[in-house]
């Protein structure tokens, strides 16, 4: 094998640990003297040593939780979407309001958020327009009439209105075009008789 700056690391490293021997180690020292600027390095490098610390934490696993320790109120309790107030209940609830007709239901777990739906056709809609509106949303596999989306951890104010914006103009597109309903594929254990 022959050593170059796209590969120098793996040969440096098997170098340092040893188990770059006889030629190969004669070699690899040459290639090092003809590139002073990662002969440098490797040396640098060769001077670094971890050692593991010999520390004791006595109680930590009292420290250890399941899920099943927590209660559904402490887990939101917890989440960083509760704690910052991102995306809150009632910025959706306001949705819902003005689209009593198609939002039947917010459900909420920090950021994880899924919106329920009159029919099963809006989740397949509404994934659609959602991505046209600038939002990825995906409906639930055991649900069609459920839109699930989670935001990035990161969110911040000015996204959050994004969101709630670009969301309100994705439900209002579906509102606005019920002929789509109908040429929603859904499996026949949950479409819903006709009247």
């Amino acid at each position: 094998m022959r050593f170059d700056r796209s590969n120098y690391e793996i040969w440096l490293i098997e170098w340092l640990d040893g188990t770059l021997i006889g030629e190969q180690a004669e070699k690899f020292r040459i290639f090092l003297d003809k590139n002073p600027h990662l002969k440098e390095e490797a040396e640098f490098i060769s001077q670094s040593r971890l050692s593991p610390g010999n520390q004791s934490f006595p109680g930590k696993n009292h420290l250890k939780k399941t899920a099943g320790d927590l209660s559904p109120s402490l887990i939101e309790f917890l989440s960083i979407a509760y704690l910052e107030n991102d995306l809150s209940n009632d910025q959706l609830n306001d949705l819902k309001e003005k689209y009593p007709d198609i939002l039947t239901e917010i459900r909420q777990k920090g950021l994880f958020i899924g919106l329920k739906m009159s029919d099963i056709g809006y989740g397949p809609v509404m994934s659609i327009a959602g991505y046209n509106h600038g939002i990825f949303a995906v409906y639930a596999d055991n649900d069609h009439s459920v839109l699930q989306f989670l935001p990035p951890l990161i969110i911040d104010d000015d996204n959050i209105t994004y969101i709630i914006e670009r969301l309100d103009a994705a439900v209002k597109w579906a509102k606005d075009n019920p002929r789509y309903l109908g040429n929603v594929y859904a499996p026949a254990y949950l479409r819903r008789p006709k009247a």
